[in-house]
């Protein structure tokens, strides 16, 4: 503020002098087109600076894997076959999941996976922590039923996103026991 004060005073000087003094009016032509060409290279300096600031607080594209898997749920005890399954990880496959900002609890994001499980999305970095949704792929093998509410509010683990990595997350959902079914136990 104080610099285009200054600058204006500088103009209104030089205006006047050049009128009383015709010898001056190029002098004053020449000191005007320095402060305007400063003016304009101030302007420039602020539009670059609010671009910068602009690219810094614009979410990044994320990527990364959503899998999931399931837990042994009562029956006749299965072979270890069947157990070992319950350890492998599958691509949770076209569906959507939702991601709650930690500071933001208000903030939601939804997640879409594509046919082999993965995920791009702009994410600022952060904690999130992430649901199911009714939208997920019903031919999976997976345990979870979005006819449940209680699964549908739980928080399946978090996820933090860091600053300059954006690829190469990994989100797990584990399956337990459906809790809208109580004789569902281990």
């Amino acid at each position: 503020m104080f610099n285009k004060i200054k600058i204006a005073f500088a103009i209104i000087v030089f205006t006047i002098s050049a009128c009383s003094n015709p010898q001056l009016s190029s002098e004053s032509n020449k000191v005007e087109n320095i402060l305007k060409n400063d003016s304009v290279q101030q302007s420039k300096d602020t539009l670059k600076n609010t671009v910068v600031n602009a690219e810094i607080n614009t979410p990044k594209e994320v990527s990364g894997n959503v899998t999931f898997k399931n837990q042994y749920c009562g029956g006749a005890w299965p072979s270890d076959e069947i157990l070992e399954s319950y350890e492998t990880q599958y691509p949770l496959t076209s569906s959507t999941i939702l991601l709650k900002n930690n500071k933001q609890k208000d903030k939601v994001i939804e997640i879409n996976t594509d046919k082999e499980g993965h995920f791009n999305s702009p994410l600022e970095p952060g904690t999130y922590d992430y649901y199911m949704t009714k939208s997920y792929n019903k031919d999976m093998n997976c345990a979870f039923k979005a006819d449940c509410k209680k699964w549908l509010n739980k928080c399946f683990g978090q996820i933090t996103i860091k600053e300059g990595k954006y690829d190469g997350y990994k989100i797990v959902f584990a399956f337990e026991c459906n809790p809208c079914e109580p004789n569902n136990r281990p």
